[in-house]
């Protein structure tokens, strides 16, 4: 080109070939021209090979896009308008879970309409009260009379029925929902049967021929003890990845000319080394599989037809003795090898990905051993977030004190200020320790072996849960015992609703904008040499159905405790709720990959936890009205019947914990 003639300090002959170098050139200029066609070349090779080694983003977005959200039949992503019967492609799960927040929506919709009332109450009688926000609580509105109190709690007892209802109506749709997820979409699961309790010298010929009696069977996988293997192949594949990084850094300094650098010598010693441990991975799996494979005693049957499914489960019902020595003993191995005289236990199999082979091995005792272990690692960090939220508390008390021996209106001032800020440093504390149950939580039940990705998520969200609702609606009421303090500025309630605002926008922000996955597309991407790197910091996050579920769980337990004594809270959760809705499906749909298919079981176990959370609301209910009515209170209009004499405010209360008993052990299963 004319700039490397310029720069050569030449001037450009009339005629001129590359091929022929001496024609029309000069001699005193011919040794510069040979120096521009070796650099031109050098030039045009340096760029062939960087763009044969270094990672393509465009390609790394594009894999990732087409690994993100629901695909329909014509392989193309789901729109976020979709109807939620698409969404069934991943199970009875996922359709459910938004199903469940369009209902609690309309029940959340009633109960703020219904909050309104007790909401205009308490503003009408707080009126001396100089906190804004401590005038919207029952505070001491209801001191003078219990028929006031008792007039009060009738929205709330309306609100726990509809809850009520709302369970029973969960309860029918979960099997509705199933059934009609079934007919839809057709997998193997529908026609497969999960058999337990096996001898360990069973064959697939013996359990096929054994079966063939309630229907022709397609196809017997027996499960092998595979944990080794496994491990041995994960580190397999993180070994090639960092190899082919490894190799492309490699080729780019050799390219530079700085092969002999430290830099080169330590690039070329760790390419030595990950092809020594690739090497000696692959022989040691090469090893196990030529050894005797040890079964673990569970093997997968799938039959032709769902009839002969049908009739294996029929005549294999396990009674309460069955389930107790499985559970007891883990898989208990039988004196017998012959399948007729053997106690198997045979359930509805789930579907193959849903399956960690490698965890068949782990037996249910040994399961719940670690989930033990996991619920006391929990409770532990529940308790530095106790330790801290109570020295908050007698920090607040300290100022009180200080300040309300000054009875000036800028003494005033500063108590409001100081409440305000106690309230934000107890919603900072619990929602920090709420991001790091969640990591820990799910770190530690991966360790669990749970043999199926529902056992995990059903156990993650029974843990996550738990833990949510302890260390966000308990602990500061633990750390206030007495109701007395709990409606006074920077007391419980307005801790509270600090908390339940920040739980309302905060965790689906983060739902939506993954932070990890920022960090390493954007932060640890452009030091990344290989595609295969490149495209697996890409990767989309996986969506976790119990952590979604454990969080619906986290935004109800806040408005069934607190939004009686304070209706405004009712606001915030049916907000919450909407927000909550929309954020999840822009996750699934946008931004994580597809979850594993999930039967029913997280529903319902979600079902039963919210029963339970519902009759703590009753129970805290009773707590609060009991405390609004002193004993130096007189009350015309106090009842002497039985336990409730002289507590008549707590009649209602009463008769919510009646009917709670009722539909736990007397309400009839729908069909």
């Amino acid at each position: 080109s004319d700039n490397e003639i310029r720069r050569a300090g030449m001037s450009k002959p009339d005629v001129m070939s590359f091929d022929s170098i001496e024609l029309g050139v000069p001699p005193e200029d011919r040794h510069a021209w040979v120096t521009v066609r070796e650099a031109r070349t050098k030039s045009i090779r340096s760029l062939k090979t960087r763009s044969a080694t270094r990672a393509d983003l465009s390609k790394a977005h594009a894999r990732a896009r087409s690994m993100r959200g629901f695909k329909n039949e014509h392989g193309r992503s789901l729109q976020l308008h979709a109807p939620l019967k698409e969404l069934g492609r991943a199970g009875t799960g996922v359709e459910l879970f938004f199903r469940t927040l369009r209902w609690l929506f309309i029940v959340l919709l009633v109960a703020t309409a219904l909050g309104c009332i007790s909401l205009a109450d308490n503003i009408g009688y707080n009126t001396d009260v100089s906190n804004p926000l401590m005038r919207t609580t029952i505070g001491a509105c209801c001191k003078e009379s219990a028929q006031e109190l008792r007039s009060h709690s009738i929205p709330w007892f309306i609100t726990f029925l509809l809850f009520l209802l709302f369970l029973y109506y969960l309860r029918y749709k979960q099997r509705e929902v199933a059934h009609s997820v079934d007919k839809l979409y057709i997998t193997t699961g529908d026609y497969s049967v999960e058999v337990r309790n096996l001898p360990l010298r069973t064959n697939e010929a013996a359990l096929s021929q054994f079966f063939e009696q309630y229907g022709e069977v397609a196809h017997v996988q027996i499960g092998f003890r595979c944990s080794g293997y496994v491990r041995m192949f994960e580190r397999w594949k993180k070994c090639e990845v960092e190899l082919k990084e490894t190799r492309t850094h490699n080729a780019l300094i050799l390219e530079q000319g700085t092969g002999a650098t430290s830099e080169g010598f330590e690039a070329a010693a760790l390419l030595e080394t990950l092809q020594a441990e690739m090497k000696e991975l692959e022989v040691s799996m090469a090893h196990l599989k030529d050894v005797e494979l040890i079964s673990c005693g569970v093997a997968f049957v799938i039959f032709e037809t769902e009839t002969g499914r049908r009739g294996c489960l029929k005549a294999h019902l396990h009674n309460p003795w069955q389930r107790f020595r499985e559970c007891v003993g883990g898989a208990v191995q039988p004196r017998f090898a012959d399948l007729v005289a053997v106690a198997l236990t045979v359930v509805p199999a789930p579907e193959p990905s849903n399956v960690f082979w490698e965890n068949l091995e782990v037996g249910p005792m040994e399961v719940q051993k670690r989930s033990l272990g996991t619920l006391l690692i929990a409770a532990a960090l529940c308790g530095i977030s106790f330790v801290l939220l109570l020295l908050l508390s007698r920090d607040r008390d300290r100022q009180i004190a200080e300040l309300e021996a000054t009875s000036t209106s800028l003494a005033q001032r500063d108590l409001a200020l100081m409440s305000l800020q106690i309230a934000l440093l107890a919603a900072v504390v619990v929602t920090a320790a709420n991001a790091i149950l969640k990591n820990l939580i799910k770190n530690l039940t991966v360790l669990e072996g749970h043999n199926t990705k529902s056992d995990f998520e059903e156990s993650f969200f029974v843990k996550l849960s738990l833990s949510y609702v302890v260390n966000q609606s308990l602990l500061i009421l633990v750390v206030s015992p007495s109701p007395d303090t709990w409606f006074e500025s920077g007391g419980v309630y307005e801790q509270a609703f600090v908390i339940v605002v920040a739980n309302s926008f905060i965790p689906e922000i983060l739902k939506v904008v993954r932070l990890d996955s920022l960090f390493k597309r954007l932060v640890r991407g452009p030091f990344v040499k290989s595609q295969a790197k490149l495209e697996k910091l890409w990767q989309p996050p996986e969506a976790s159905l119990g952590s979604f579920y454990a969080g619906l769980m986290k935004t109800l337990a806040l408005g069934l405790i607190y939004a009686p004594a304070m209706p405004i809270i009712w606001f915030v959760t049916a907000g919450t709720i909407v927000v909550k809705y929309w954020a999840t499906k822009y996750a699934l749909l946008r931004v994580c990959r597809q979850p594993p298919t999930l039967d029913e079981g997280l529903s319902e176990v979600f079902r039963e936890l919210l029963s339970y959370l519902l009759i703590g609301s009753v129970i805290l209910e009773g707590v609060v009205l009991d405390s609004r009515l002193g004993d130096e209170t007189t009350d015309t209009g106090r009842l002497n019947i039985g336990i409730l004499s002289g507590r008549g405010h707590l009649a209602l209360p009463f008769s919510a914990g009646v009917l709670w008993l009722f539909f736990k052990s007397g309400a009839p299963h729908p069909p």
